[in-house]
């Protein structure tokens, strides 16, 4: 209830070209926040500890995303899409002004069969160790499987997701 809002002066340019097989963009962006919220542990005096949001102050982030669709039949499509960045925090408490790279890396892959009415997808996700005011926050990593198929002309689905298959 004591944030007060966050405002973000945000500019990008981008790049993108459609082919009938191949999509691709790029983009590279600057963005101020002012009043920048961000999630922060707090320690107390009786050993305990909080997680919460605070505002901290503010941010810098100079980047690029680049994105690839590619779809080589009408059956299969896939994605790919890397996001990297540099990131610098300005607050009044010197011990969480930081700066540093950040960076991570996705695939969507999914296969159409069954005429059309079934879909299998796989979906891994790739975040490196990033940049946070209180420090480094550890890498995550995820593949995701997933299955759906159509029922009733398209009226129903009926779905099923593993996340995370091999626990990260």
């Amino acid at each position: 209830p004591y944030l007060q809002p966050e405002f973000i002066n945000s500019y990008d340019l981008a790049y993108s070209s459609e082919g009938t097989k191949l999509n691709f963009s790029a983009a590279i962006f600057y963005r101020h926040t002012v009043n920048a919220i961000s999630r922060i542990k707090v320690f107390y005096d009786d050993n305990s500890s909080a997680v919460t949001f605070a505002n901290i102050g503010q941010s810098h982030s100079y980047g690029t995303e680049l994105i690839a669709s590619y779809k080589p039949t009408k059956w299969w499509r896939n994605t790919l899409s890397a996001n990297i960045n540099y990131v610098q925090y300005q607050t009044s408490n010197a011990n969480w002004n930081r700066n540093g790279f950040n960076w991570n890396v996705k695939y969507i892959g999914s296969v159409d069969f069954w005429k059309k009415t079934a879909t299998l997808q796989l979906n891994v996700n790739y975040i490196a160790p990033r940049i946070t005011v209180q420090g480094i926050a550890q890498r995550k990593g995820s593949v995701e499987l997933s299955f759906d198929k159509k029922l009733k002309d398209g009226k129903w689905t009926v779905g099923a997701r593993v996340s995370d298959i091999f626990n990260r």
